[in-house]
């Protein structure tokens, strides 16, 4: 009784973890060293792939932009680094019209 109650445990932890993931991680553009510069995360969708997230790096690997994407439109708040990595501004696209957020 005990493992059913820690394998539904453990089902239900990873389905959170899954649904709360940002999704399929695809690097679309790339410094000539081969370092990230542009990162969609891609969940499946009506059968289609759509992109719920994007990051933008510095050639140094650090963060440069990141947010959430709806409708293929910005959405909720979006967040832009210095290339030392702190906080430079942030964006809030939730009353975006075509984000939907």
């Amino acid at each position: 009784m005990i493992n059913l109650k820690k394998t539904a445990f453990i089902c239900l932890i990873s389905l959170i973890m899954f649904s709360c993931s940002k999704g399929e991680k695809k690097v679309v553009a790339s410094y000539e060293d081969g370092k990230p510069f542009i990162v969609e995360y891609l969940k499946t969708k009506d059968g289609k792939k759509v992109k719920t997230y994007e990051e933008h790096f510095y050639n140094n690997g650090k963060l440069r932009l990141e947010g959430k994407f709806n409708n293929k439109n910005k959405s909720g708040i979006w967040k832009y680094y210095f290339e030392d990595g702190t906080l430079f501004a942030q964006a809030d696209y939730s009353k975006n019209k075509n984000g939907e957020d």
